[in-house]
């Protein structure tokens, strides 16, 4: 019946979108086509949640912009002194640093935290919490407010992050080391 085929086309949509996405990771390929096909992958609205509900995609994106991330962040750590970090150039790269925090690995590992529900994915639920909250507190200082603000995702991850509600920086403060997963039981 055509119920059958829907949901066929829609699994091999939603799978078929984040192997390529993994594959162009794994491979090194281009970034930008990476997201695209997982995000791809998340349009697909599947009854038993595939696509916009498997936290896998969230978890692959979250990677990649963990990674420009880090490189924002080693070039920060490359300016030759305090002055430079406190002048233009090291501000340009905070405000660069700042937004890929607010706009890309704060909602994304939240989206991961919300979709993470089964008992099978809770080691993913569990790593992006560790990545979540050093974020958020670095940027909030509210860690109160985080579970209001992942909860925002829960019925739909693919929605539009909410407002995060931003601490002024201290005009020298260096940004966030990307923090290291945490093991189980630390």
């Amino acid at each position: 019946s055509d119920l059958n085929w829907d949901n066929l086309r829609e699994i091999v949509l939603a799978q078929l979108n984040q192997f390529n996405g993994f594959y162009l990771i794994e491979t090194k390929g281009d970034k930008a086509q990476a997201i695209a096909y997982l995000t791809k992958s998340t349009e697909v609205h599947n009854k038993d949640g595939l696509g916009w509900k498997d936290p896998t995609n969230y978890w692959l994106r979250a990677n990649i912009y963990l990674e420009e991330y880090q490189a924002l962040r080693a070039e920060y750590d490359k300016l030759p002194d305090d002055a430079t970090k406190n002048g233009e150039q090291g501000k340009a790269i905070l405000a660069k640093v700042n937004a890929v925090m607010d706009t890309k690995l704060i909602p994304e590992y939240a989206r991961v935290m919300a979709a993470a529900v089964k008992p099978e994915t809770k080691p993913l639920a569990d790593a992006a919490k560790g990545y979540f909250d050093a974020y958020w507190n670095y940027r909030t200082k509210a860690p109160e407010k985080s579970a209001e603000y992942v909860k925002a995702f829960s019925a739909d991850p693919t929605v539009a992050s909410p407002a995060i509600p931003v601490k002024v920086e201290e005009a020298n403060s260096a940004p966030l080391q990307a923090p290291t997963t945490p093991t189980a039981g630390s």
